[in-house]
């Protein structure tokens, strides 16, 4: 048969009031339901989505401007010419109009020609080339005496977004990654200390209680547990007359009987906080560390005396 253990522990009659029913708050964050650790890990990964997804949308957009300005600005037959070659051909008078944006420089040719390695080798009027990168003091005076319409405009601040964004975007993802993994290294490394902690559930006093009233079917057992929940309600009438509360309960039957809900009654009709614990939790492979979580569990229901403690199977 199963077999449960309900353990309840009082506190010294000296340190608590005269009703000995006071229980703290309890703001202990190795029980599971209290601290800020859930909270604080839930906005990490919510900052984390965040990010990834904003860094997704400049990515997406940048790459869109890109190709729709390579698309869009320009015909597809652009001949790439060597500085010197545009040069040959404005004293050839060959060339129409020249357009100057930044270190960019596109125009149109009177006459097709071709340039090796460039649009295949096909002959096209459409150019582009890469000015000097002091400029050329004469190149103006060249234009206007082969009247060649040129003008200037703004540089492409797309493209230094552009720039700026596919150079430190994936640095910024690599270092976030580091910082992701080494946070990660580092609670795992706490947690290596964390063994010995008890992982027993605390049933909060805001959560619904179960009674009595609950329990059907267990008349005998209810009534042996009446005088448990008065001792825990009002134990300074049996310690008048010298009685000590039991240390612990044992429930014994088949599985479905009831026990659990019977143990949540007695602390829902007590009304002291309730650890819920497997007795398989406190097997583990390192020796020792079953120990240490028993003791663990145990001091946690100390600190919130008068309570139970619920061990399963």
């Amino acid at each position: 048969m199963d077999a449960q253990a309900i353990n309840m522990y009082q506190r010294n009659p000296n340190d608590q009031g005269p009703n000995g029913s006071q229980r703290p708050n309890l703001n202990n964050g190795s029980n599971g339901n209290n601290g800020g650790g859930p909270g604080r890990n839930g906005t990490r990964s919510v900052l984390i989505r965040s990010l990834l997804i904003v860094v997704v949308v400049l990515l997406a957009w940048g790459l869109f401007t890109f190709f729709t300005q390579s698309s869009n600005g320009s015909p597809q037959d652009v001949l790439e010419v060597p500085y010197s070659t545009f040069y040959q051909q404005v004293k050839l008078d060959n060339v129409k109009d020249v357009v100057f944006q930044g270190q960019d420089a596109t125009g149109d040719f009177r006459n097709a020609i071709t340039v090796p390695g460039s649009n295949n080798g096909n002959p096209s009027t459409h150019f582009h080339f890469t000015q000097l990168p002091n400029g050329d003091p004469t190149l103006v005076t060249l234009l206007n005496q082969h009247h060649v319409s040129y003008q200037a405009k703004l540089a492409n601040d797309n493209s230094v977004f552009l720039n700026i964004l596919f150079n430190f975007v994936p640095w910024i993802l690599i270092i976030g990654v580091f910082i992701f993994i080494a946070r990660r290294a580092t609670q795992s490394q706490q947690n290596i200390f964390s063994f010995g902690k008890s992982r027993a559930k605390l049933v909060l006093e805001d959560r619904p209680s179960t009674t009595f009233a609950d329990v059907a079917g267990v008349d005998e057992a209810k009534n042996d547990l009446v005088e448990v929940v008065e001792f825990l309600k009002t134990p300074g009438k049996f310690q008048r007359l010298g009685g000590r509360i039991p240390r612990g309960v044992l429930l014994v039957g088949p599985p479905g009987t009831g026990k659990t809900l019977l143990a949540r009654a007695v602390a829902g009709e007590a009304g002291v906080p309730f650890f819920s614990m497997s007795g398989s939790e406190f097997v583990e492979v390192l020796v020792g560390v079953g120990a240490s979580r028993v003791r663990d569990l145990f001091d946690q229901a100390k600190k919130a005396a008068p309570s139970i403690i619920f061990i399963d199977e």
